[in-house]
This record gives structure tokens, C-alpha cells and sequence, in this order.
């Protein structure tokens, strides 16, 4: 006859996964470490107030770097135009 073991006492995983009390017992613990994972990211979700300004830092500087070139193309838009104006009239 087998003894049988106090739950305090270490086992290997080969036992362990042929008691079926203790593979109930592991059940429920990684269960309830589940269980608080999700309670703490339930809390704080996804989105925090850290990652919107980030994003919002990102986008503005995205959109002034546009802006920017933009008005670097106008410029030399303009200064194309009158050179070929200056080069039409000495022609």
C-alpha cells in the first residue's frame, strides 16, 4: 500500500499528475493566479493615460513635420517660378 502524502510535501511531476487530488489542487491555484491577472489588468486596462499622451506627442509631431514640408514645397514652388519668370524675360 501506498502512503499517502501531505499536500505540504513536495512532488515531482510525473506523481503529481497521477494524483488526481493534487492536479485539482494545481488546477485551482493557477486558476486563481489567473483569476488576479485579470482582476489587475481589469482595473487598469489597455489604455492608459501614459500611452494616449504618447500617441497624441507622436501624431502632433507627425502632423507639424508634414505641415513643414508642405510649406517647404510652396516655397520652392515659388522660388522655381521666378527663376523661370527672370529666364523668360531675358530670353
Amino acid at each position: 500500500m501506498r502512503p499517502v502524502l501531505n499536500v505540504s510535501q513536495n512532488r515531482t511531476v510525473i506523481h503529481s499528475s497521477r494524483n488526481p487530488i493534487t492536479r485539482a489542487e494545481e488546477q485551482k491555484s493557477n486558476k486563481k493566479s489567473i483569476d488576479e491577472a485579470f482582476k489587475r489588468t481589469a482595473k487598469r486596462g489597455p489604455v492608459t493615460w501614459a500611452s494616449l499622451a504618447l500617441v497624441a506627442l507622436a501624431g502632433g509631431g507627425l502632423l507639424l513635420y508634414v505641415r513643414y514640408l508642405k510649406e517647404e514645397k510652396e516655397r520652392s514652388k515659388k522660388a522655381n517660378k521666378i527663376v523661370a519668370d527672370v529666364l523668360m524675360i531675358i530670353v
